[in-house]
């Protein structure tokens, strides 16, 4: 079972292209089932691209979804015949460093079988106002540079290069976007 964290938001219902919808949850922690959940459909979306790049370490991922600062908003399709079933979420922290305080995705994944149907809006929205309501004036992520349909759509969200940003490497940038 994942902890709801009653500071962050109620659960939100959304509209998606398919005429179903889902349901956004904001948890401080994911329980045994949605962890391994979550972690497998990272290293399934994500593999390919760190390979690319840095290499994978599967460990290392893990083992920042399992830290105590992680915070997720998960996305589940509402099905009128049984439980809604997970379909995406997002990673992150709030971080402070020298520059400011931000929202921080870590990740944001989203099963292949829901990619385009706006989930993926839905929860950089939620994690927005997530932001906003904490006091954040901004919302920061990595990407990695080679990742074309993610630089997409963070610029259709309105993300930008990150002027404050301590380095872009040869690999990644960070964007970000004021809130």
């Amino acid at each position: 079972m994942a902890n709801r964290d009653s500071s962050l938001l109620d659960p939100i219902t959304c509209s998606i292209k398919d005429a179903r919808s889902c349901i956004l949850e904001f948890h401080s922690s994911l329980g045994v089932e949605l962890m391994g959940w979550a972690a497998s459909l990272l290293e399934k979306n994500m593999r390919p691209l760190y390979e690319d790049g840095w290499g994978w370490d599967g460990d290392v991922k893990r083992g920042e979804l399992q830290s105590p600062k992680a915070r997720f908003i998960l996305s589940s399709l509402q099905h009128a015949d049984c439980q809604p079933k997970p379909n995406g979420f997002i990673h992150y922290r709030f971080v402070s460093d020298e520059r400011r305080p931000v929202l921080y995705v870590f990740e944001i994944q989203i099963d292949s079988s829901s990619q385009g149907l706006g989930v993926g809006r839905h929860l950089m929205n939620a994690a927005e106002k997530t932001a906003k309501a904490a006091g954040m004036s901004f919302v920061l992520l990595t990407v990695f540079k080679h990742n074309a349909e993610a630089l997409k759509f963070y610029k259709k969200l309105g993300y930008s290069l990150d002027s404050k940003a301590s380095a872009d490497g040869d690999c990644f940038q960070e964007l970000c976007k004021q809130v």
